[in-house]
């Protein structure tokens, strides 16, 4: 079976700079540059039943765009050398929503906290990274506008993975991302009588009784006023 994870894909300019970490560091397994990327959420084996399930709950994530930078280098337990990212809450949202999508679907993920970052390299034997940490301590790349994330199948072979692209999801420029309370302000309005002078939805404030209408944010602003409703 297929091995499966959820991540953002990075521009070639990005993953230029990080290919020029990738030297002068003996005895360690440096990731091809093409197979650079920000794991959103690691899945493992899949069968096609829960891949299609998985991609299938993927697709209701509506989501904004928004720019990532990295930022810095580090290492988990002597074996894995990454770069991290910046901290950034609308990155911290998607991987939420994600992890929210997939509950039931997956097996849960561990309880440790998500921590963003690009692996670069592996080593099979534990051992110290400081010398390269201090060299590269102050490494930054981007920032880059994330606009997708994808769905992506991995393979084992000889030279190492290979990463296939199951499914990629759009991520919604601002102008597309109608705001919370807007949505929920139209959900009351859907049988609000409509004012005479346009064909605009309209509704008085149930909470004064006074006119007014709906601006673009989902609050209340002045209009004119049509017996006891406004214009929006």
């Amino acid at each position: 079976m297929p091995r499966l994870f959820v991540a953002i894909d990075l521009p070639p300019d990005i993953k230029l700079s990080l290919a020029r970490l990738c030297t002068d560091l003996p005895r360690v397994r440096w990731v091809a540059a093409d197979n650079f990327h920000l794991t959103l959420r690691f899945i493992g084996e899949a069968d096609d039943a829960t891949a299609a399930a998985i991609a299938a709950a993927l697709r209701q994530i509506e989501a904004p765009r928004f720019s990532l930078a990295l930022a810095g280098v580090g290492q988990f337990g002597g074996h894995t050398l990454w770069v991290g990212v910046a901290p950034d809450p609308a990155l911290a949202q998607l991987q939420s929503d994600i992890e929210n999508r997939l509950q039931g679907i997956v097996p849960a993920a561990d309880a440790r906290p998500y921590r963003p970052h690009v692996k670069l390299a592996h080593s099979r034997r534990r051992r110290s990274f400081r010398s390269f940490l201090d060299e590269h301590a102050g490494f930054g790349a981007g920032p880059f506008e994330v606009t997708e994330f994808s769905l992506i199948e991995s393979h084992l072979s000889e030279s190492g993975p290979i990463y296939e692209h199951r499914a990629d999801y759009a991520l919604l420029a601002s102008r597309e991302v109608v705001p919370e309370a807007l949505v929920h302000r139209l959900s009351q309005m859907v049988h609000a009588p409509h004012c005479s002078s346009c064909p605009d939805l309209i509704r008085a404030s149930t909470e004064t009784g006074t006119p007014a209408r709906l601006g673009e944010d989902g609050r209340d602003k002045p209009g004119h006023a049509d017996e006891s409703w406004v214009c929006v």
